[in-house]
């Protein structure tokens, strides 16, 4: 029997998941199974995992159901003391899963391991550190803050702890949480820290590949999502931390508004980034204070007043309306 299991959901992924599996076959922990779930693919994927000779590799092909039903399927088809997780385009550094179980062993009070990650593009080259050492221990506050994992792509987690959240739950689809697609894992992190102590692995281990042409309907969904497992969470948060669901939306928001900077500008993406940056400065005016602010309000009033092009000559001309990342770096953490 395996040690760790690591679930891949798989939905038309041809490009990518062949790397991905590689990075997993590369890791220095070798005691694992990898269990691939194709999710109704249309595309090339199943042709691509099948040509890869592994005997730790399993495959299984269902009808489309999302990230959330694919993974709550491999957690059912596994066999591992240990769960990971990996999305199909994601990639993980050769040491990931030895390091993250070296630091559960070592705090046996702990049930849940997380690392750092970087954000690369669909070519794999670096765009941007997106996180370094988050809080070890109870951080139960912090997961309610702000999403301490960055993507499913990240934690290792004791099988009897994803079982046990499950259970309590009394629901046999509740390990992922489909309703708060596509913030499930957000969702499974809070739910975890609400139970269970974390440990933090102090180096980046994870590679989240950023699609910068994704839909603009998409915004809509991540506010969705979001804002759904924010209330589920708070709903059963004690009444000392309820304080912190004004920041949390902060923080949403403002994650949201960023991302509407991303991709091909339109003008219906400069309303969705106009208004969830509204929203944000509803929660919290103090960011109007800050220079990158207004840096971020002249590139949606870009979007809504310039075509296209006039505003990738702009772009060009003034590079340093470009360098907004740092708008993240402000993400409230007061606990």
């Amino acid at each position: 029997m395996p040690q760790i299991s690591v679930i891949i959901p798989a939905y038309n992924s041809e490009k990518t998941i062949r790397e991905t599996i590689d990075s997993v076959l590369a890791q220095t922990f070798r005691d694992l199974e990898i269990i691939v779930i194709n999710d109704g693919s249309s595309d090339r994927t199943v042709e691509v995992v099948q040509r890869i000779s592994d005997p730790r590799i399993s495959f299984y092909s269902y009808p489309n159901g999302g990230p959330a039903t694919s993974r709550n399927r491999g957690i059912i088809k596994s066999q591992g003391a240990y769960l990971s997780f990996i999305d199909a385009d994601d990639l993980w550094t050769p040491d990931k899963l030895e390091i993250q179980y070296q630091a559960l062993v070592n705090n046996p009070q702990a049930a849940v391991a997380y690392s750092g990650t970087d954000w690369i593009d669909e070519q794999g080259n670096f765009l941007r550190h997106a996180s370094a050492q988050g809080p070890s221990g109870d951080v139960y506050a912090h997961a309610l803050l702000y999403h301490l994992f960055g993507s499913g792509s990240n934690f290792l987690v004791r099988r009897e702890a994803l079982f046990a959240i499950q259970a309590s739950d009394q629901d046999t689809n509740s390990f992922f949480d489909e309703f708060t697609k596509p913030s499930e894992d957000w969702d499974i992190c809070i739910r975890l820290a609400k139970k269970y102590q974390f440990v933090a692995v102090p180096q980046v281990q994870i590679l989240y590949r950023r699609s910068l042409n994704s839909l603009s309907s998409q915004l809509a969904q991540q506010e969705r999502g979001t804002t759904r497992t924010l209330k589920k969470a708070f709903d059963l948060a004690p009444t000392d931390l309820q304080y912190l669901r004004r920041l949390s939306l902060t923080n949403i928001y403002r994650y949201i508004t960023y991302k509407s900077l991303e991709g091909i500008p339109s003008h219906y993406r400069g309303w969705q980034g106009l208004r969830v940056l509204i929203k944000m400065l509803v929660y919290d005016i103090s960011p109007i204070k800050q220079k990158v602010t207004w840096k971020i309000l002249a590139r949606v009033l870009m979007m809504l007043l310039f075509s296209r092009k006039l505003q990738l000559l702009i772009l060009n001309k003034f590079k340093a309306l470009l360098k907004v990342e740092h708008f993240l770096s402000y993400t409230n953490i007061h606990i």
